[in-house]
């Protein structure tokens, strides 16, 4: 293969195979960046080391950050340290943990003395590994049987790399997978559950989009950045001084200015903007568009398939129908409105056709009319007397206060979704069932689905029977009607309570939050368009 094209493996990379074969495809060929506390601290002593780039102690002379790479190999990486003594120079690994032997450990700084050989055309006999935490280092000797490990090692990464798929879990021992900062997507623990190798998975850590939204809906105002800090200034005051930190998405509801700083670090941090208007999403910044390839190419073939895609668009139905069953369920406990029950029983109905539907026009026959049957049920839950009438959904614009209160739910919904689509590294535009139109978030629209009953119109009913929106929170717009900035403000408020309100996964059985399962799913999806988990079930609420 020619030099210019062929594709250097990176040593760091190759290491993990022996450590986790899945680990290094979700790093390699997917692209994975996600980290964890043990690795932000080994790259910030990694900075700290750096800052000198040179260093002469003892008679030894170190020099950091040597690029190397190996084209018989097909090999590149990074010399922590090159170190120089008595005319020999060998390559120094730093790890942050206590001193161990590990044979990825071994193998990554054998891999670096291979690529200092091919460069200096002078065997490298040795190299050593630094254990920050203890202060010690261990010698490593680069003989025969450890140089075959590390090309086995090299061998092995090249077919998981060529391969394009994950490795079986049954290759990584489950010791691994505690604390491993790529748990959120590999999720081992329900991957052996529904193989039948493990019981009920164990609850997820809290995950690393934690939905802390900084809403910006005052028309005027200027959001910078100060230091580590967003300001939100408005007619020469500032209005909000928020940390980074505790930042994890931004949404903009009126005409506001952002500076070039501002867009700058939420790009670098990865932190998505999105612009609404007129209580829908208009547009959104995406800092980096999801590098994974292999999973994008499976959700096309698997879209292109007629029955894969039917079966999963029959379950997304399926499940959106039971949700609206269990939503007038729960609302009806106490009221036992003959209509509603009327109702529930005739969408259980509807949810056992959805299941066996032969195509996706029957599909949308069977949802039309569910929603027909639902809605009528809805009205009959919101309180009389407070000037909220509604007899059917209507919208683009919506002419009466309860939908403009759904759209805006549903706006706020996508939102949601299209960002777990996006963590899950799907194309939140190629959907399965909504059909494709340009501009159309379609897989989005499919994953809100199963979502829309129990999160957004549960946050519109709530906020209607206990009067935290009122009819005097809304106004005319062209010839329909929306919420004024005050009603925005609290019922995005009310929205973003409820998505974070936990439910039990009916499939795993743990509990977390809405907003952590809205990616559960989307994650499911990848996987079973991946051909790792057999078939995909929708999100039912009990």
């Amino acid at each position: 293969m020619d030099t210019e094209t062929r594709e250097y493996l990176p040593v760091s990379a190759v290491a993990e195979v022996l450590f986790c074969p899945r680990n290094f495809y979700y790093r390699a060929v997917e692209g994975a960046e996600e980290t964890n506390h043990h690795m932000l601290e080994g790259r910030f002593q990694d900075e700290r080391r750096n800052e000198r780039r040179t260093r002469s102690d003892d008679g030894r002379v170190q020099t950091r950050q040597v690029f190397l790479s190996s084209d018989s190999l097909g090999l590149r990486g990074v010399l922590e340290v090159l170190e120089a003594t008595d005319g020999e120079m060998y390559p120094v690994e730093f790890k942050k943990g206590s001193a161990d032997h590990r044979l990825h450990d071994d193998v990554q700084v054998c891999l670096q003395g291979l690529l200092l050989e091919e460069t200096t055309g002078r065997e490298v006999a040795y190299g050593y590994v630094y254990y920050v935490a203890s202060a010690e280092r261990r010698q490593v000797l680069f003989d025969e049987s450890l140089r075959e490990t590390a090309l086995q090692a090299l061998a092995a990464a090249r077919a998981i790399r060529e391969a394009g798929e994950p490795p079986p879990l049954s290759s990584v021992p489950e010791a691994k997978c505690k604390g491993c900062a790529l748990a959120e997507r590999c999720m081992p623990e329900e991957s052996a559950f529904l193989t039948g190798a493990q019981a009920a998975p164990r609850r997820p850590t809290p995950g690393s989009n934690l939905g802390r939204t900084l809403y910006l809906d005052i028309p005027g105002a200027a959001l910078r950045k100060r230091q580590g800090r967003l300001i939100i200034e408005a007619d020469g005051q500032m209005i909000k001084d928020v940390p980074l930190s505790a930042v994890d998405q931004v949404v903009i509801g009126q005409a506001a200015s952002l500076s070039s700083a501002a867009l700058s670090v939420l790009s670098d941090l990865g932190i998505p903007l999105y612009l609404m208007e007129h209580g829908r999403v208009r547009s959104w910044l995406q800092p980096n568009w999801n590098k994974n390839v292999p999973l994008r190419r499976a959700q096309f073939r698997f879209v292109e398939s007629e029955s894969q895609s039917l079966a999963v668009a029959r379950e997304i139905v399926r499940g959106k129908i039971l949700n609206q069953r269990t939503f007038l369920q729960r609302g009806n406990r106490e009221r036992k409105i003959d209509l509603i029950q009327s109702v529930v029983e005739r969408l259980e109905g509807l949810a056992a056709a959805a299941k066996e539907a032969e195509d996706k026009e029957s599909l949308r026959g069977l949802e039309g009319l569910a929603g027909r049957l639902y809605f009528s049920g809805f009205a009959k839950l919101l309180r009389p007397g407070e000037g909220f009438d509604f007899a059917s959904r209507n919208r683009r614009p919506p002419r009466d206060p309860i939908n403009a209160l759904l759209s805006y739910a549903y706006s706020l919904l996508t939102k949601d979704c299209i960002n777990a689509i996006i963590r899950a590294g799907l194309d939140p535009y190629l959907g399965l069932y909504h059909c494709e139109r340009y501009g159309r978030p379609a897989l989005a629209l499919d994953l809100m689905e199963e979502f829309r009953a129990i999160v957004a119109d549960s946050v519109v009913l709530n906020v209607v029977n206990r009067g935290i929106i009122k009819e005097s929170d809304f106004e005319p717009v062209f010839d329909g009607i929306q919420l004024k900035e005050g009603g925005r403000k609290r019922f995005f408020g009310a929205y973003q309570t409820r998505i974070r309100e936990e439910a039990v996964h009916p499939v795993f059985g743990y509990r977390a939050n809405y907003l952590r399962l809205m990616e559960i799913q989307a994650r499911y999806l990848g996987k079973v368009m991946q051909g790792e988990w057999p078939q995909y079930d929708a999100f039912r609420a009990r």
